[in-house]
């Protein structure tokens, strides 16, 4: 905005990018006329860089490229990248090879990326005066497959029927398995037994495992593990948790007034 301070000055406050330019001031009297320009020019944060474009995808990193924004009359002095992924929320500043972009640099490496994820990204540039704006974001790209990386987690049981072991675990998230074809490896053996059985479960969403046998004893106690695995192989397997054997169910007795506990113990009483 200009204002007239004083007379033959001119005094532009509050500027902008925009305001930026050759002003004339001229004077004119009846007989004659005179003028005298100068040049304005409005220093700020870089502008938004352009063409940013995703190269050299792996499984956990991608190169990415774009081209240099307005400086808007301060030198570049570093840039930084944005990430984000349609499953995981918000951009964020992600890690970069180099770690220091310097500003005169036109791409740089993304690591420590997670296996098949999509991911987007935006590049920002800054100067002494400020950050910019951001570049349009890239095109969706998809890292490439690895086998899982770590193992289920929520490993428990117990409980059913008459000679069943209840497995239970939570599902492993979208961002967690690496690639398709997958599924859960169960491990279990009688407690001190040096023989594991092992049973594969091929169902992302699956959350249990019910393993009968009618030689399985009331209330015993089992050690189980899990793992994933997908079509590039498996991951870890989990710590080791102890699960037992579903109880005997109670018996009436023939009188049916009481039952017997799995551990002979005088159980309910029931009406006559």
């Amino acid at each position: 905005m200009c204002q007239k301070e004083t007379i033959g000055d001119l005094l532009i406050v509050n500027a902008q990018l925009m305001h930026a330019g050759t002003y004339v001031c001229a004077a004119q009297t009846v007989v004659d006329s005179a003028s005298a320009s100068a040049k304005l020019v409005v220093r700020g944060p870089p502008g938004p860089p352009g063409g940013v474009a995703v190269k050299d995808v792996n499984e956990t990193a991608v190169e990415l490229r774009w081209s240099r924004g307005y400086d808007n009359h301060s030198p570049i002095g570093r840039y930084i990248i944005m990430g984000r992924s349609p499953l995981a929320g918000p951009w964020k500043q992600m890690r970069t090879d180099p770690p220091n972009i310097e500003g005169n640099a036109e791409s740089a490496r993304v690591i420590g990326l997670s296996p098949w994820m999509d991911y987007e990204f935006q590049v920002i540039a800054s100067n002494i005066l400020g950050s910019g704006e951001p570049s349009m974001p890239s095109q969706v790209a998809r890292t490439g497959q690895a086998a899982p990386s770590v193992a289920p987690n929520g490993l428990g049981g117990g409980g059913g029927d008459r000679h069943e072991l209840i497995i239970t675990w939570t599902p492993m998230a979208r961002e967690y398995q690496n690639g398709d074809g997958f599924g859960y490896i169960l491990a279990f053996r009688k407690k001190n037994s040096p023989t594991w059985m092992v049973e594969k479960v091929p169902h992302v969403e699956s959350t249990r495992f019910v393993y009968r046998n009618e030689s399985l004893s009331p209330y015993c106690p089992f050690e189980v593990k899990i793992k994933a695995y997908n079509k590039k192989g498996e991951g870890p397997f989990s710590q080791v948790a102890l699960v037992h054997s579903a109880e005997e169910e109670p018996t009436i007795s023939p009188e049916g007034q009481r039952a017997t506990a799995p551990d002979g113990l005088t159980g309910l009483h029931f009406a006559p």
